[in-house]
Protein backbone atom coordinates (compact mmCIF):
# COMPACT_ATOMS: atom_id res chain seq x y z
CA UNK A 1 0.00 0.00 0.00
CA UNK A 2 2.95 2.44 0.73
CA UNK A 3 4.41 2.39 -3.06
CA UNK A 4 0.76 2.98 -4.22
CA UNK A 5 0.61 6.02 -2.35
CA UNK A 6 4.28 7.39 -2.61
CA UNK A 7 3.82 6.64 -6.19
CA UNK A 8 0.54 8.56 -6.91
CA UNK A 9 2.38 11.39 -4.86
CA UNK A 10 5.42 11.34 -7.01
CA UNK A 11 2.63 11.39 -10.20
CA UNK A 12 1.29 14.47 -8.14
CA UNK A 13 4.06 15.81 -8.21
CA UNK A 14 5.16 15.28 -11.81
CA UNK A 15 2.06 16.84 -13.22
CA UNK A 16 1.98 19.51 -11.31
CA UNK A 17 5.79 20.61 -12.56
CA UNK A 18 5.29 19.73 -16.14
CA UNK A 19 2.43 22.15 -15.99
CA UNK A 20 3.81 25.01 -14.70
CA UNK A 21 2.85 27.52 -17.35
CA UNK A 22 0.12 30.16 -17.40
CA UNK A 23 -1.76 31.77 -20.27
CA UNK A 24 -2.87 35.09 -20.77
CA UNK A 25 -6.21 34.97 -21.95
CA UNK A 26 -5.40 35.77 -25.79
CA UNK A 27 -4.20 34.14 -28.24
CA UNK A 28 -4.08 34.51 -32.46
CA UNK A 29 -7.00 32.99 -34.25
CA UNK A 30 -5.00 32.91 -37.53
CA UNK A 31 -1.83 32.83 -38.75
CA UNK A 32 -2.40 35.43 -40.78
CA UNK A 33 -2.94 37.97 -37.91
CA UNK A 34 -0.03 36.61 -36.01
CA UNK A 35 2.26 38.63 -38.76
CA UNK A 36 5.11 40.80 -37.44
CA UNK A 37 7.08 43.13 -39.10
CA UNK A 38 10.52 44.84 -37.71
CA UNK A 39 11.60 48.53 -37.21
CA UNK A 40 15.26 48.09 -36.78
CA UNK A 41 16.17 51.75 -35.52
CA UNK A 42 17.60 52.62 -33.09
CA UNK A 43 18.84 48.69 -32.04
CA UNK A 44 21.38 48.25 -28.89
CA UNK A 45 24.99 49.51 -29.62
CA UNK A 46 26.62 46.74 -27.96
CA UNK A 47 27.28 43.89 -29.20
CA UNK A 48 25.94 42.59 -31.99
CA UNK A 49 26.48 43.88 -35.61
CA UNK A 50 22.53 45.15 -36.52
CA UNK A 51 22.16 41.80 -39.20
CA UNK A 52 22.88 39.77 -35.91
CA UNK A 53 19.87 41.26 -33.51
CA UNK A 54 18.05 41.01 -36.80
CA UNK A 55 18.78 37.15 -36.84
CA UNK A 56 18.14 36.52 -33.08
CA UNK A 57 15.25 38.24 -32.94
CA UNK A 58 13.98 36.46 -35.55
CA UNK A 59 14.82 33.10 -34.59
CA UNK A 60 12.60 33.91 -31.35
CA UNK A 61 9.99 34.53 -33.84
CA UNK A 62 10.45 31.56 -35.42
CA UNK A 63 10.30 29.37 -32.11
CA UNK A 64 6.82 29.78 -32.58
CA UNK A 65 4.80 28.08 -35.25
CA UNK A 66 2.07 30.43 -35.87
CA UNK A 67 3.94 33.63 -36.04
CA UNK A 68 5.62 34.81 -38.79
CA UNK A 69 7.78 37.72 -40.25
CA UNK A 70 6.22 40.64 -42.60
CA UNK A 71 9.33 42.13 -43.51
CA UNK A 72 9.84 46.17 -42.42
CA UNK A 73 8.45 49.09 -41.24
CA UNK A 74 9.42 52.70 -40.51
CA UNK A 75 6.21 52.86 -37.31
CA UNK A 76 7.46 52.61 -33.39
CA UNK A 77 6.19 49.85 -31.07
CA UNK A 78 2.89 50.18 -28.51
CA UNK A 79 1.06 52.13 -30.33
CA UNK A 80 -2.21 51.40 -31.85
CA UNK A 81 -1.65 51.08 -35.38
CA UNK A 82 -2.95 47.77 -36.75
CA UNK A 83 0.09 46.77 -37.02
CA UNK A 84 2.05 44.16 -34.88
CA UNK A 85 5.79 45.94 -34.48
CA UNK A 86 8.95 44.47 -33.26
CA UNK A 87 10.62 47.14 -31.88
CA UNK A 88 13.90 48.74 -29.77
CA UNK A 89 13.58 51.50 -27.08
CA UNK A 90 14.67 52.65 -23.40
CA UNK A 91 12.71 50.29 -21.39
CA UNK A 92 13.81 51.27 -18.10
CA UNK A 93 15.53 49.34 -15.19
CA UNK A 94 15.86 45.40 -15.74
CA UNK A 95 13.66 44.69 -18.31
CA UNK A 96 15.08 43.41 -20.97
CA UNK A 97 12.28 43.28 -23.57
CA UNK A 98 8.48 43.86 -23.05
CA UNK A 99 5.23 42.72 -25.29
CA UNK A 100 2.56 44.81 -25.46
CA UNK A 101 -1.43 43.72 -25.54
CA UNK A 102 -2.08 46.53 -27.73
CA UNK A 103 -5.74 45.36 -28.93
CA UNK A 104 -7.82 42.30 -27.96
CA UNK A 105 -11.22 41.47 -29.33
CA UNK A 106 -13.32 40.33 -26.59
CA UNK A 107 -16.17 39.67 -28.68
CA UNK A 108 -14.57 36.42 -29.56
CA UNK A 109 -13.55 33.54 -27.79
CA UNK A 110 -12.75 30.10 -27.49
CA UNK A 111 -12.68 27.67 -24.96
CA UNK A 112 -8.99 25.70 -24.89
CA UNK A 113 -9.28 23.19 -22.43
CA UNK A 114 -11.02 25.00 -19.42
CA UNK A 115 -9.59 28.34 -20.32
CA UNK A 116 -11.64 30.95 -22.29
CA UNK A 117 -9.66 32.81 -24.50
CA UNK A 118 -9.85 35.86 -26.57
CA UNK A 119 -8.33 36.98 -30.06
CA UNK A 120 -5.43 39.26 -30.37
CA UNK A 121 -5.51 41.67 -32.60
CA UNK A 122 -2.34 43.69 -32.07
CA UNK A 123 0.42 43.10 -30.27
CA UNK A 124 3.74 44.84 -30.44
CA UNK A 125 7.65 43.68 -28.76
CA UNK A 126 9.97 46.30 -27.76
CA UNK A 127 13.68 45.20 -27.07
CA UNK A 128 15.80 47.35 -24.92
CA UNK A 129 18.98 48.95 -26.59
CA UNK A 130 20.43 50.40 -23.06
CA UNK A 131 21.72 46.48 -22.82
CA UNK A 132 24.76 44.28 -23.91
CA UNK A 133 23.18 41.46 -26.15
CA UNK A 134 26.09 39.26 -26.93
CA UNK A 135 26.96 35.58 -28.15
CA UNK A 136 27.72 32.72 -25.98
CA UNK A 137 31.41 32.58 -27.00
CA UNK A 138 32.16 36.92 -26.89
CA UNK A 139 30.00 36.74 -23.68
CA UNK A 140 30.90 38.71 -19.92
CA UNK A 141 28.21 40.81 -19.01
CA UNK A 142 25.40 40.56 -22.00
CA UNK A 143 22.26 39.12 -22.57
CA UNK A 144 21.35 36.60 -25.08
CA UNK A 145 18.66 38.34 -27.44
CA UNK A 146 18.06 35.30 -29.34
CA UNK A 147 16.53 33.95 -25.90
CA UNK A 148 15.39 36.59 -24.92
CA UNK A 149 13.22 37.10 -28.22
CA UNK A 150 11.78 33.66 -27.77
CA UNK A 151 10.22 34.55 -24.69
CA UNK A 152 9.05 37.61 -25.61
CA UNK A 153 7.55 36.20 -28.32
CA UNK A 154 5.74 33.49 -25.95
CA UNK A 155 3.97 35.66 -24.45
CA UNK A 156 3.28 37.51 -28.06
CA UNK A 157 1.48 33.92 -28.88
CA UNK A 158 -0.45 33.63 -25.45
CA UNK A 159 1.82 32.59 -22.79
CA UNK A 160 2.38 34.17 -19.32
CA UNK A 161 5.12 33.47 -17.15
CA UNK A 162 6.60 29.88 -15.93
CA UNK A 163 7.14 28.82 -12.27
CA UNK A 164 9.70 26.60 -13.83
CA UNK A 165 13.68 26.90 -13.69
CA UNK A 166 14.77 26.94 -17.31
CA UNK A 167 11.66 27.45 -18.68
CA UNK A 168 11.79 30.15 -21.81
CA UNK A 169 8.86 31.35 -20.23
CA UNK A 170 10.54 31.61 -16.65
CA UNK A 171 10.34 35.39 -15.73
CA UNK A 172 14.23 36.22 -15.58
CA UNK A 173 17.69 35.23 -16.91
CA UNK A 174 20.90 35.61 -15.81
CA UNK A 175 23.69 37.49 -18.10
CA UNK A 176 25.37 35.19 -19.93
CA UNK A 177 22.35 32.31 -20.03
CA UNK A 178 22.57 31.09 -23.00
CA UNK A 179 20.05 28.24 -22.15
CA UNK A 180 16.76 29.90 -22.63
CA UNK A 181 16.85 30.27 -26.66
CA UNK A 182 14.89 26.93 -26.81
CA UNK A 183 11.99 25.36 -25.54
CA UNK A 184 11.28 23.51 -22.75
CA UNK A 185 8.56 20.84 -22.50
CA UNK A 186 6.78 23.92 -19.93
CA UNK A 187 6.68 25.68 -22.74
CA UNK A 188 5.75 23.53 -24.90
CA UNK A 189 2.50 22.30 -22.91
CA UNK A 190 1.39 26.01 -22.22
CA UNK A 191 1.44 26.86 -26.47
CA UNK A 192 -0.69 23.65 -27.05
CA UNK A 193 -2.56 24.23 -24.29
CA UNK A 194 -3.68 27.73 -26.39
CA UNK A 195 -3.48 26.46 -30.22
CA UNK A 196 -4.50 22.40 -29.67
CA UNK A 197 -7.97 20.90 -29.06
CA UNK A 198 -9.95 24.11 -28.80
CA UNK A 199 -13.46 24.89 -29.71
Amino acid sequence: MKKIVLMAAVLALSASLASAYSLNGRKWFSSSDATFRFNNSNGATCCLSASAQSSAIQSGLNAWAILSNGGSTNLSGAKRDGVNVVSWGKLGGTTLGVTNYIATDSSQSQVCGNNLIYRFQEVDVRFNNAFNWQTSSTCTNGFDLSGVSVHEFGHAVGLGHSSVPGATMYPSVAACDFSVSSLANDDKAGYSAIYSGCR
